[in-house]
């Protein structure tokens, strides 16, 4: 059974590591992480595009134009291209 979890990530170069870390060392693997980038500033952006690259269970979303459109609209995107049976 496919888990998606979802990552919202708004500034957060600092712990976006520590977080897809986490998330690789699960014994459970049959999950997706839907990250999306809410219009960050800082260098999140390409920290989450290195685990993407190495692991194609991370896939990151943004919004369009790289707009920061706040929570509600982050996970509404993040449902709507999560492909799990569960949602975390």
């Amino acid at each position: 059974m496919l888990i998606s979890i979802i990552v919202a990530s708004y500034n957060y170069n600092q712990y976006i590591r520590q977080v897809l870390d986490s998330l690789v060392a699960q014994t459970y693997t049959n999950w997706e992480a839907i990250v999306i980038d809410d219009g960050s500033t800082d260098k999140s952006v390409d920290t989450i595009r290195e685990y993407e690259e190495k692991d194609s269970r991370i896939k990151l979303y943004q919004h369009e134009n790289g707009a920061n459109k706040g929570l509600a609209k982050s996970l509404k995107l993040a449902i709507a291209n999560s492909k799990g049976t569960w949602i975390a």
